[in-house]
């Protein structure tokens, strides 16, 4: 491999670890990560972070020695993109918070016939599903530190962040504001809901299992395919920048069926109920 070829990739993996490394970004004035407040963008978790730079740190020296410059991108790009593309995580997290909601709904109905809604809050808080604990907890120090439990309700629906804690959320404020009249009776009916929408999410889960394990094995299949094809004969061309190039929009191509697929038959949550409360509304 000559010396131009080195410092090209040199300076493209700096360059690309320069990008990893902006996408954590900065916090804002309110304190907000700026992964959080860029909705839409292309968001990597702290883990997914070191592990893409530590791939494309690998990827370099790999191309030093072996002229696959094309290394560069796809180690960290498969680090992050194949995890992602081969997991259902999202689906099992939104049915794990239904199932927490559902729980705790029902333990507040079964203590709002005797105290008050911030009294069944605080009463709950040791019983509450581990998936809620931290909104919770946070729920429970706002109403102590006596904040507008209307106030402290929509920073928990924020955290929470899905259309059935804001209901809830809902449900509380206005049972708060009528003393609770029959507030036993409609919690016990929106838990009953929200099983209904655990079971079906769960069914719906068991019916997207077979395809997302055909999508994994044509994918594996895929890989090594083209890892046999640039290893022959046939694949020389491959061995060349130019080859490399071209490789790449291969693979690009795709991983966008892949993203496809998965987008496909990934469950879209509901638009939330109630629009995000401001950063000083929603402080401790």
């Amino acid at each position: 491999m000559n010396v131009l070829g080195v410092l090209v990739g040199a300076g493209f993996a700096g360059g690309l670890l320069l990008f990893l490394t902006a996408l954590a970004g900065r916090d804002g004035a309110d304190g907000t990560p700026a992964r959080r407040r860029r909705k839409g963008r292309l968001q990597l978790t702290d883990q997914e972070q070191k592990r893409a730079i530590v791939a494309a740190g690998g990827g370099l020296v790999a191309a030093v020695f072996t002229g696959w410059l094309a290394l560069i991108v796809v180690l960290p790009a498969a680090v992050v993109g194949v995890p992602r593309l081969l997991s259902s995580k999202s689906d099992r997290d939104r049915i794990e918070l239904l199932d927490a909601l559902e729980q705790y709904t029902r333990n507040l109905a079964s203590v709002t016939a005797t105290t008050s809604v911030t009294g069944a809050i605080s009463a709950t808080l040791t019983s509450t599903p581990a998936r809620l604990r931290g909104p919770n907890e946070k729920l429970v120090t706002r109403l102590r530190a006596r904040q507008s439990p209307e106030v402290a309700l929509r920073a928990w629906a924020d955290e929470v962040d899905d259309v059935a804690g804001d209901l809830i959320a809902c449900t509380l404020v206005m049972a708060e504001s009528a003393s609770g009249r029959g507030l036993t009776q409609i919690l016990n009916g929106l838990a009953t809901q929200i099983s209904a929408q655990v079971r079906q999410r769960r069914a719906i889960e068991s019916d997207r299992s077979t395809p997302r394990w055909s999508a994994r094995w044509v994918m594996g299949v895929a890989a090594l395919m083209l890892g046999w094809l640039v290893q022959s004969e046939m694949g020389e061309f491959y061995r060349t920048p130019a080859g490399q190039i071209v490789l790449l929009f291969i693979l690009g191509a795709f991983v966008l069926c892949f993203w496809w697929l998965k987008a496909a038959s990934t469950f879209k949550p509901p638009t939330r109920l109630l629009p995000p409360s401001s950063p000083k509304g929603a402080s401790a």
